[in-house]
């Protein structure tokens, strides 16, 4: 009798189990509007795939990396753009032979809950098969290794964004400068004064160019005067381009210690520069003066 009522019982159980379905996990992002533009020119193209199908690749991408292309719920929301070019890779780029390459770059406008300004997004994904011939399969494998790459990026960048603090931190001394300028912007946006240091260490540290002008602004937008000896320590009489976005930074944040500074600069032997560090200083005349 009992073994029959244990019997009984377990069949139950696996009957109620059976009708549940496994949870999912909520999607990183949820996409409005989403466009995929075919940019390779006809001549390279050995095999053009359908829009159709260079869609649905995308759509599967992003469907696996829990990025819904169906827009609808709360939550993060975004719209994408993307732009692919295929072909052969010949000795002066595409051609119509050669081993099947493909890259897709994609732009996402992200409208983040609670903010009013929106951020965007800009990641690529490069893919070249070694040895094989441009024909239908070994092209579209190449497209979707592609949409992979870029998606797989995107998704990194969305999951660094929605965060805690300690990776935003940890990103700018990233090896993917993408991720380091994320971070440098995503710590601006929220105004984060106790970021100032790691900004400033960085800038001594950052290799790339342009992450080093968004290091300089950054540290004028936060406001904060541990950044202003940073700064002047930081400036290259040589670079004209750095010169001016380290002055335009320390006229913004002033104080006796920039006016000291740009006092030494106006008898620089460059007519240039102390034109330069001039309207700075009357930059920061016109702002004390303010009521």
């Amino acid at each position: 009798m009992r073994a029959a009522l244990a019997l009984c019982l377990t069949a139950t159980l696996l009957a109620c189990g059976g009708d549940k379905k496994p949870a999912t996990s909520p999607p990183r992002l949820r996409l409005t509007a989403l466009r995929l533009v075919d940019q390779s020119p006809e001549a390279i193209r050995p095999i053009a795939p359908k829009q159709a199908w260079l869609e649905a690749a995308l759509r599967e991408a992003l469907e696996a990396a829990r990025i819904d292309v169906e827009g609808e719920g709360a939550g993060w929301l975004g719209q994408l753009e993307g732009r692919i070019v295929y072909g052969g890779r010949g000795p002066e780029g595409l051609s119509a032979q050669g081993a099947p390459l493909a890259v897709l770059s994609l732009q996402v406008r992200l409208k983040i809950p609670g903010e009013r300004v929106g951020t965007l997004l800009l990641v690529e994904g490069r893919e070249a098969l070694e040895g094989a011939v441009v024909e239908g399969e070994s092209l579209k494998r190449a497209i979707r290794a592609a949409q992979r790459r870029a998606v797989e990026a995107l998704a990194q960048q969305i999951d660094l964004l929605q965060g805690e603090r300690a990776g935003l931190i940890k990103a700018l001394a990233d090896a993917d400068p993408a991720l380091r300028g994320l971070a440098i912007e995503r710590l601006t946006a929220l105004g984060d004064r106790d970021a100032v240091p790691d900004l400033i260490a960085r800038l001594k540290d950052e290799p790339v160019r342009d992450l080093r002008f968004r290091l300089i602004g950054a540290l004028s937008e936060l406001d904060d005067a541990r950044a202003i000896d940073p700064l002047i320590d930081a400036v290259d009489l040589g670079d004209r381009a750095h010169l001016r976005a380290t002055i335009d930074a320390l006229a913004t944040l002033g104080g006796p210690r920039v006016s000291d500074f740009f006092d030494l600069l106006t008898s620089h032997d460059d007519p240039a520069i102390r034109q330069m560090v001039e309207a700075a200083q009357a930059r920061m005349t016109a702002v004390a003066s303010r009521p």
